[in-house]
């Protein structure tokens, strides 16, 4: 077997970076304490249990249960429908 290289940080998620180093990046991080994931730049600490920033695309359908806010512009290409 070979050996593993690399480093991490405190909080960013380790992530295979070619076969035998693993590195972390600043924008990728867990909130162990909260069991929260945060991806772009942001606060220091998640406010939801996956906190995204920055630009988001999803591709396929999209299921929001509970109670949704939007801060800024909703954009559709089709329709939002209720579902019931």
């Amino acid at each position: 077997g070979g050996s593993i290289g690399g480093s991490g940080v405190a909080t960013q998620v380790a992530f295979w970076t070619d076969n035998d180093d693993i590195g972390s990046d600043d924008q990728f991080v867990w909130d162990s304490t909260n069991n929260r994931l945060r991806l772009g730049p942001a606060p220091a600490t998640p406010v939801g249990t996956l906190h995204v920033n920055g630009g988001t695309a999803i591709e396929g359908g999209l299921v929001v249960g509970g109670t949704g806010r939007v801060v800024g512009a909703l954009k559709a290409d089709g329709t939002i429908e209720e579902i019931k």
